[in-house]
Parts: C-alpha cells; sequence; structure tokens
C-alpha cells in the first residue's frame, strides 16, 4: 500500500546549527539544477563554521547535505522508482578533522503534482499539491530544477527520527 502522507524536510531554525561554507561555482550550480546523471564528479570540499553539527547540514551552496547516517537512513527507505545519486562532499571542521557527507542529488525528477489542485504564477510552482497516483511507489524525490527541497514519505519520515537523525523538522505536503 503506498503512502497518503508526505512531507518536506527543512533544516530546523536554531542559530546555534553549524553552517558549511565552499566556493560559488554558478557552472555547477546550474548543472546540479538541470538535473540529470552527474558523470563526472569530484568531491566537493566545505569548511566547517563553529556551531552543532547535523545530519542536514546547512550550506552556502543551498544543496541536500547529507550525513552518512542520514544517506543509509534514505537510501535503505527510498521507493522503487526513486533515482537517487549520492556526490561525495567532505566538510573540514576549524580543528582539521574532515566529516564525510553527500550531497542528494535527484537525475531525474518524478512527475508527481497535481496540476489542477497546485497553484501555479506562470511556470513558476507556488504551491505544490501531490497527485496521490503518482506518488505511489515513490518515498524519497524533490521538485524539478531545485536543488533544495526534499519530499519524504511518512514512513520515511520516521526511519529519520527512529535513526537519532538531528536538525530536521518537517511540513505536510498536501495531497490529492
Amino acid at each position: 500500500m503506498a503512502d497518503r502522507d508526505f512531507f518536506y524536510v527543512f533544516i530546523r531554525n536554531a542559530p546555534d546549527f553549524a553552517v558549511a561554507r565552499t566556493k560559488p561555482d554558478p557552472e555547477l550550480d546550474r548543472r546540479l539544477r538541470a538535473g540529470g546523471e552527474c558523470a563526472e564528479w569530484r568531491t566537493l570540499p566545505f569548511e566547517l563554521e563553529q556551531g552543532v553539527v547535523i545530519d542536514y547540514l546547512p550550506n552556502s551552496r543551498a544543496l541536500r547535505l547529507c550525513s552518512q547516517r542520514l544517506r543509509d537512513v534514505l537510501e535503505r527507505e527510498r521507493g522503487d522508482a526513486d533515482v537517487i545519486q549520492w556526490l561525495s562532499a567532505t566538510v573540514t571542521n576549524g580543528a582539521g578533522g574532515t566529516l564525510p557527507y553527500w550531497i542528494l542529488h535527484f537525475p531525474t525528477v518524478p512527475e508527481v503534482i497535481n496540476k489542477a489542485r497546485s497553484i501555479f504564477s506562470g511556470p513558476v510552482l507556488v504551491k505544490a499539491v501531490l497527485d496521490l497516483t503518482l506518488v505511489a511507489e515513490h518515498r524519497v524525490f524533490s521538485r524539478p530544477h531545485d536543488t533544495v527541497s526534499l519530499i519524504v514519505a511518512d514512513k520515511v519520515r520516521r526511519a529519520i527520527a527512529n535513526a537519532g537523525c538531528a536538525g530536521m523538522e518537517f511540513s505536510r505536503v498536501p495531497i490529492a
């Protein structure tokens, strides 16, 4: 049976969370937003600012930067139809220690939007309403041309919480 509840995953708003920073690269950002498989990838280095390190790490590039623990949960819980690519990243702290992180990239994004019930401003999706029949085989996905949004099924949300992943909050996505 398909999940009937889906949630946006957000970084919880907390002033003590660390932020990972890296150099701007507009071409790479365009490539990731465009979708498609990233065939040639070099590990993206980040420097960590002071603060609490969390599993869904805020960063200067607005990418889905996931810890190994969060990656393991998402990989285990994803649906058969979910297409995910994990791009390597490193996060170096002030003491010189390096943490492995992963950029969650969606080479293809499923058509799961109920266009009749969603709100658009021209071509821009303002408020998404998912179509229950279209999300039936999906558990972890995003919206087109987006490097930030992450949508998970309720089963995945519960698995993230059960794994003790820190720093996230969830907001229900309307579904029809």
